[in-house]
């Protein structure tokens, strides 16, 4: 027997959720899951303000886990009530993107410039410095305010190098406004 196949793009249908009953939905659960997204954004700023301690860093990691755990746990709670409501698969993919968001900034934390880079900057500018003192002892005029511009502008790069690396310290550091306005969006 042949079966009617759903339209494209729906599998199942989407109801829509008065606006007064789902409010009523998320006024059972909004309290919970409004602090548990403000011990969120605690949390990561901790995972931040850790800076390489280890420890704190682990600390701050095992919350955010328990956190997002709670959040799921929540979302459970309202997707039991009505599964198929936009609003509902609408927080499910929020839940998501800060796990993945959690791991990405994890991941950038972890991933460093490759050693052997540093090093290979290095040894160019040895070489150049090299050739630099060379061509001196070959001219017979010395240009001074070229040499010390050239090793100027090595010894920058392989600093911006070594800071770009690490981001938690150093000259150049990540930004952390955008988890600080969330946070004061939430209070």
């Amino acid at each position: 027997q042949h079966r009617a196949r759903p339209p494209r793009g729906r599998t199942r249908p989407v109801r829509e959720v008065p606006a007064g009953e789902w409010d009523a939905r998320l006024a059972e659960v909004g309290c919970a899951v409004a602090y548990l997204l403000r011990a969120y954004v605690e949390a990561r700023l901790a995972f931040y303000d850790a800076g390489i301690d280890d420890e704190r860093l682990t600390e701050a990691n095992t919350t955010s886990a328990h956190l997002q755990e709670q959040l799921w746990k929540e979302a459970v709670v309202l997707a039991e009530k009505d599964p198929q409501s936009v609003p509902m698969g609408l927080f499910a993919q929020s839940l998501n993107d800060l796990s993945n968001l959690q791991e990405k900034r994890r991941r950038a934390m972890e991933n460093h410039v490759p050693s052997v880079i540093p090093f290979l900057v290095f040894v160019v500018a040895a070489v150049a410095f090299g050739f630099i003192g060379y061509n001196c002892g070959l001219a017979t005029r010395r240009h001074f305010v070229s040499t010390a511009l050239v090793a100027v502008v090595v010894t920058f790069v392989l600093g911006v190098i070594i800071d770009l690396d690490q981001p938690r310290h150093g000259l150049i550091k990540v930004s952390q406004n955008s988890m600080l306005r969330l946070k004061e969006t939430l209070k």
